[in-house]
């Protein structure tokens, strides 16, 4: 994908395997997977299914549920 100079992301483009969405990873600058929970079971099934990231739509429906306060 060409972005335009004032859009470039920081992270890397990437294409979710589960999807095919283009997504930008930004886990250098911490990116937003990690406000996702995984179970250890659902985590070890991802990286087994799938050989990169998931979009953030395909690991939403995956993680845990949030706790409602």
């Amino acid at each position: 994908m060409n972005w335009p100079a004032e859009m470039k992301p920081e992270g890397s483009l990437k294409i979710c395997p589960a999807c095919g969405k283009a997504f930008v990873c930004l886990y250098k600058a911490g990116c937003w997977c990690t406000k996702y929970t995984l179970s250890p079971e659902k985590l070890l099934w991802i990286s087994e299914k799938y050989p990169d990231c998931l979009c953030e739509d395909c690991l939403s429906m995956l993680a845990l549920p949030k706790s409602i306060k």
